[in-house]
């Protein structure tokens, strides 16, 4: 009885301070508070995170040194068997690997997560990556943050909206806290996570990034992440850097696709849990015995690049692989080493992967460049260029992407070739992929759109949409017939046709009104049409194509004859969640 007294003293006391504080300092400071909070503390579950794979990954090296090579060779798969172990028999449960479902619960205002998730990445990202998982530790940090983030909101009794908004802080400050890098930090949580509610809250979210970029400094001390040598970059390099940010959405592109199929033919294929682990720990061996370039986050084998005296030691690490060949493994089966380490045990990310990807595409570029023209490009710029470049396509984030590599290398010379990289290669890879690398097994299953509609499926034909109550007029209608119809009509755009309905032209309403001489007729007025749609065409083009030209109807063909018009009003997109102001 004592003990439930207690229980309820404090959750009464503490709702009270909520209440206080929240009177005194407002929604908005209120909100920035448990923000800063959410930052700092998620800024040292991130430290411990990366202090645990930072130790851990020392034991590979000591291996090899002592001559244990078959130890050293399975280190990676003991770590997939750890982390899978860990989450699923001490923890009940395997911890979720991908920002995906995050991202999908902001949308339907679902902010919750276990308390699980405030702690278990720390230790199962910790053992998976330090002992030489092929992914990055940059999405369990993300993943912690948006619990702690979710978990506060809960503590105060929060609305939904407002957990949402801790959720995106946290994501914000995993981060920041991983790379130092405050202003990456806020940009991704307002361009991957949840753009809408990022806006709407964008101070909280900047003071928790920060607020985990000072704890990360003070755990790690201050400084870049990689030591680039700053070099300018001359005039000639500009088309090269072009054909990079184009290299690099294919590069994006393919991670997408091969992330997103070789994962589900892995499960489809070994749908038992067990023997799935048994699967990545072998594949996972062998891929990492053929090129240990793959182990870990690979930002050691990065910084390589970056120092250009130690591309030797790179060989070398590598059983004296060629350099050309051994970039051209990093760049197509690092995201193979990253689907055995995440689809069958281990818990890690892909964000690492593609910038680690996106350095060796650059790389590789710039060193096929110089030996086959005889130019002298930095490599160095086309290292941190091409990390830039794959990232944005893969997680079409060009804002994060650029602020990111400046972050992380303290190298702002290159700002204009990385605007270029990353514009290019977002762009590019969005024509060929809708989704982001997050995003995409949302898309196959239909619960979010790469376009939203209001109300309609992507695969509704413009037929169901077509409204047929409009007054048609001849080529030789006058024009005080034409301004009788227009004001009658309920669609005041007027088509004109012959006697086989074969569309000539419309008569815009602003060129009705604007008309003076009583002697024009509609064959004088009329103007061609655009676009025009068909009855089979889907509510995207209908969609795109109203957000192109700015027409509130669109006629509609079928079999050469005009048979309606369908508006605009039909296809526009919904409001997001979070859109309307506080």
């Amino acid at each position: 009885m004592r003990k439930e007294r207690i229980v309820f003293d404090y959750r009464h006391y503490f709702l009270r301070s909520v209440v206080f504080l929240y009177y005194h300092l407002g929604e908005n400071g209120f909100l920035i508070l448990l923000g800063v909070v959410t930052g700092l503390v998620t800024g040292v579950g991130a430290g411990a995170m990366k202090l645990g794979a930072a130790r851990l990954s020392e034991f590979a090296p000591y291996l090899r040194e002592h001559g244990w090579l078959l130890p050293a060779l399975l280190l990676p798969a003991a770590g997939l068997a750890g982390a899978f172990l860990l989450g699923r028999l001490l923890l009940r449960r395997r911890p979720a690997t991908s920002l995906s479902w995050v991202i999908y619960d902001l949308q339907e205002k679902q902010p919750e997560m276990s308390w699980l998730e405030t702690f278990s990445h720390i230790f199962t990202s910790a053992v998976t990556v330090g002992l030489g998982g092929s992914a990055g530790l940059e999405t369990p940090s993300v993943l912690t943050g948006a619990a702690i983030g979710s978990k506060t909101g809960w503590l105060c009794r929060l609305s939904v909206d407002k957990r949402g908004t801790l959720m995106v802080c946290g994501t914000a400050a995993g981060i920041s806290a991983v790379f130092g890098s405050p202003i990456a930090g806020a940009l991704f949580a307002l361009e991957v996570v949840f753009p809408r509610q990022a806006r709407r809250r964008l101070v909280p979210i900047l003071l928790s990034s920060a607020g985990a970029a000072i704890i990360a400094e003070l755990i790690f001390g201050s400084g870049s992440m990689f030591k680039v040598p700053s070099a300018p970059w001359p005039f000639h390099s500009l088309p090269y850097f072009i054909l990079l940010g184009i290299l690099c959405a294919f590069v994006g592109v393919y991670i997408i696709q091969l992330n997103y199929h070789f994962g589900n033919r892995l499960k489809k294929a070994f749908p038992n849990r067990w023997v799935r682990l048994g699967i990545g720990c072998a594949g996972l061996a062998g891929l990492l015995w053929l090129f240990p370039i793959l182990a870990g986050d690979g930002y050691n084998f990065v910084q390589m690049l970056f120092s250009g005296a130690d591309k030797n030691h790179l060989q070398s690490w590598n059983h004296g692989c060629n350099l050309l060949l051994l970039s051209l493994a990093a760049v197509l089966l690092k995201v193979v080493g990253t689907v055995f380490t995440l689809e069958c045990g281990g818990d890690g990310g892909i964000f690492a992967p593609t910038m680690f990807t996106g350095a060796f595409t650059g790389f590789l570029l710039a060193r096929l460049v110089n030996d086959f023209t005889g130019l002298e490009l930095s490599e160095a710029n086309f290292v941190a260029a091409g990390m830039c470049g794959v990232f944005t396509s893969s997680l079409r984030a060009p804002l994060t992407g650029i602020f990111l590599i400046i972050e992380v290398t303290g190298d702002f010379m290159l700002m204009i070739p990385l605007m270029i990289v990353s514009g290019l290669s977002y762009f590019t890879a969005k024509f060929f992929e809708p989704y982001s690398v997050y995003t995409k097994v949302l898309g196959e299953k239909h619960l979010i759109e790469a376009i939203p509609l209001q109300q309609i499926n992507r695969h509704t034909p413009v037929g169901d949409a077509i409204e047929t109550d409009f007054s048609a007029v001849g080529a030789q209608t006058p024009l005080a017939e034409l301004r009788a119809t227009g004001e009658s009509a309920k669609i005041t755009y007027l088509p004109v046709i012959d006697a086989n309905r074969k569309l000539l032209g419309i008569v815009m309403p602003d060129r009705l009104a604007a008309a003076t001489d009583p002697k024009l007729t509609a064959a004088a007025l009329m103007m061609e049409p655009l676009l025009t749609l068909s009855p089979k065409d889907d509510a995207n083009k209908a969609q795109i194509s109203f957000e192109i030209y700015g027409l509130d109807y669109l006629p509609v063909i079928d079999g050469g004859k005009f048979i309606g018009f369908v508006p605009k009003t039909r296809f526009e997109p919904a409001p997001a969640a979070g859109e309307a102001t506080a």
